[in-house]
């Protein structure tokens, strides 16, 4: 009985071109087992623009912002500029972001969009007049809005809210050109007049531009051509809010006097200019 070959040895015998290499059979196990890490793994080989690579998964990007976090395998967390990436890493993280659940894209990301915006002031002659005496004028005062986007990515549709600020210096009773009065006011008072504007969704470089309403200035002239009365312009703020009523920043004009001046909750109603 000793002699004789078990049934296991008779059946490997028998199947001889079945046999694998053991370093065969490791290959193949370490290839499923990397096909299965693969598989709802999140990592990526990122390429930079110099042709350096790094194995790494994204942790947060945020519309519109420049950096993103990342994780490598070890667990080590960084910051990383995207615009250092290769252009197709760029895309990979646009579409990223597309598939992304809005919850986990931060609200902050609102205000990490580049934007140039300008309030440029118009002054246009309305009216004139004079007498013995003194010369009166008064001016349709405006501002030009232009609001441009710098950032990559596309600008959501916003609404400007705008309020314009003057304050009364004196008063004009006009009956003619030649039959008129004025007087100082004795406390000057601040009016503020408010308006808003529709803004598009702006890609890249895009920019839009629309001009307010105008507020009427009256100044009072002497001889010598001196002001001895005037109203003055304070200035001009810009909000840029999105549907939701988040900002996407407060933007204020050139002149001297606005920038200690908070945003006022409400004002006059001011026509958009045509």
């Amino acid at each position: 009985m000793s002699d004789l070959p078990s049934a296991r040895s008779r059946f490997r015998d028998r199947r001889p071109g079945f046999a694998l290499p053991a370093r065969l059979i490791a290959s193949l196990l370490m290839l499923a087992s990397a096909c299965v890490a693969q598989e709802g793994d999140d990592y990526r080989q990122f390429t930079d623009k110099e042709g350096r690579r790094l194995e790494a998964r994204i942790v947060q990007a945020e519309l519109g912002s420049p950096k993103m976090k990342i994780e490598m395998r070890d667990g080590r967390q960084f910051d990383l500029d995207v615009v250092t990436l290769s252009l197709d890493d760029q895309q990979f993280v646009r579409d990223w972001l597309k598939r992304t659940p809005t919850a986990l894209v931060s609200a902050a990301a609102a205000t990490d969009f580049r934007l140039e915006v300008t309030l440029d002031k118009i002054e246009k002659r309305a009216d004139s007049g004079k007498d013995d005496f003194y010369r009166y004028e008064v001016s349709d005062v405006s501002y030009r809005v232009s609001i441009k986007n710098l950032s990559r990515e596309t600008l959501p549709p916003l609404t400007a809210e705008f309020r314009m600020i003057y304050r009364e210096g004196i008063e004009l009773i006009k009956v003619s050109s030649r039959s008129w009065s004025w007087s100082s006011v004795s406390e000057p008072k601040d009016t503020v007049f408010a308006g808003m504007e529709a803004v598009p969704g702006l890609p890249f470089n895009y920019a839009h531009t629309f001009d307010t309403g105008a507020m009427k200035v009256e100044r009072i002239r002497g001889d010598g051509n001196l002001f001895v009365g005037e109203d003055e312009t304070v200035g001009a703020m810009v909000r840029l809010v999105d549907e939701g009523g988040r900002e996407y920043g407060l933007y204020r004009s050139s002149d001297p006097g606005i920038g200690a001046v908070t945003w006022p909750a409400q004002g006059k109603a001011l026509p958009v200019a045509p």
